[in-house]
């Protein structure tokens, strides 16, 4: 993994970024003024088109907030992270290029021959943008550097680094045992939490590297595998961290070795910058609630508990259809069935886990990171049970 230090290409992707964010009119929960301010996370994937020499923003996320198991459902958006919110909407926009695609309408994928398959053009690179270090092995060092209170434990920490690339078995949860590097972490990272059975975002995103952004509906549609030449990092950027978590830890699964790069300038709701600059009478706090938006949106989407910002139950008990994210499951499976349809594909099952099992190539690959991987073995997946009755 190269490090990349003050190009060109890292002020246009994070200006892409935030040039983006500040036209969405992001709407804090405690907006300034009053005794709280809350921080956030903020991820963004941009589009560099080498032939034209343009960076788009096409996806954004923000969040921090992940679901328990006992809360978790087929219906909601169990891990809201920046980095999972910015996929997800990412893959919103894939589908929504490819049917454009159809009509020779996009400027960023490509029909592959007449077939119902597409991909990204040859001149289109995709880049990643996160305010801050992902959650798990990647930000571990610099969060212990952060908060250490004794020296002596640092150099012990600092030392234990250099020796130790991810031979550790199972996952561990959240922060437990600083000192176990290159192991799979489940979210929260908070002690106090209740555990979830999300994987941290390092590990996400190092998976992404290995399979590809897209996932085994949208693999069905783009086999190709989608993964970020550029990752730019803000808050707790650590090289050494970086590499161990998105690059050495995967070998040999990895597809593409991500440069890596600290970014230019600051998000100015991050938890650094509003720590710095209120004053001490003002409370900083986690945002509750989390917002996904991509190229071709008319709005911003907020969510909260994983829900539509605004979500009420029904008379009966339960979340209607109505209060279901735009990039939840459900939702996200009537967008690749009617896109499958658009590009001519046939025979598409209505369950949701049928479907996937369709994405043979796809789930090949995935089994064998999982079963054979010495990192990936110890991925925790999520129940399906909590998916097994999902048809539309």
């Amino acid at each position: 993994m190269t490090v990349r230090m003050n190009l060109d290409l890292e002020h246009n992707v994070v200006e892409a970024v935030l040039d983006q964010f500040d036209k969405l009119k992001y709407r804090p929960a405690h907006p300034p003024g009053g005794k709280r301010r809350d921080w956030t996370c903020l991820a963004g994937i941009v589009l560099e088109d080498r032939d034209r020499r343009t960076f788009d923003c096409v996806a954004i996320g923000t969040g921090l907030k992940c679901l328990n198991e006992s809360s978790a459902s087929s219906t909601t958006v169990n891990d809201s992270h920046a980095e999972v919110i910015c996929r997800r909407s990412f893959c919103c926009f894939l589908y929504q290029e490819i049917a454009r695609a159809c009509g020779s309408a996009s400027k960023y994928v490509q029909r592959v021959d007449g077939s119902p398959t597409f991909r990204l053009g040859p001149h289109i690179r995709v880049h990643l943008y996160i305010s801050q270090s992902p959650c798990g092995d990647a930000s571990l060092d610099a969060l212990a550097e952060q908060q250490a209170d004794d020296a002596e434990a640092h150099a012990q920490r600092t030392e234990h680094k250099r020796d130790q690339y991810g031979h550790e078995t199972g996952a561990l949860r959240g922060r437990n045992l600083f000192d176990r590097l290159g192991v799979l972490r489940t979210k929260p990272g908070r002690h106090d939490a209740i555990p979830t059975r999300s994987m941290s975002c390092s590990d996400k995103i190092a998976q992404w590297q290995c399979l590809g952004l897209q996932g085994a509906l949208l693999s069905r549609l783009v086999p190709d595998p989608v993964t970020f030449a550029l990752i730019i990092v803000g808050d707790l950027f650590d090289p050494v961290g970086l590499e161990r978590a998105l690059v050495q830890r995967c070998q040999p699964a990895l597809l593409t070795v991500p440069h890596v790069a600290p970014a230019p300038y600051a998000f100015e709701y991050s938890s650094r910058v509003l720590s710095e600059s209120v004053p001490p009478s003002v409370l900083v706090v986690s945002a509750p609630h989390a917002m996904s938006w991509w190229r071709g949106c008319d709005t911003p989407e907020y969510l909260v508990n994983g829900r539509r910002q605004g979500a009420a139950m029904g008379k009966d008990g339960t979340f209607g259809p109505k209060t279901w994210s735009r990039i939840s499951k459900p939702r996200m499976f009537e967008l690749f069935r009617s896109t499958a349809a658009t590009a001519g594909a046939d025979g598409l099952p209505r369950r949701y886990l049928d479907a996937k099992e369709q994405s043979t190539a796809y789930q090949a690959v995935k089994r064998d990171l999982r079963q054979q991987h010495p990192v990936f073995a110890h991925w925790v997946g999520n129940d399906a049970k909590i998916v097994d009755d999902l048809v539309v």
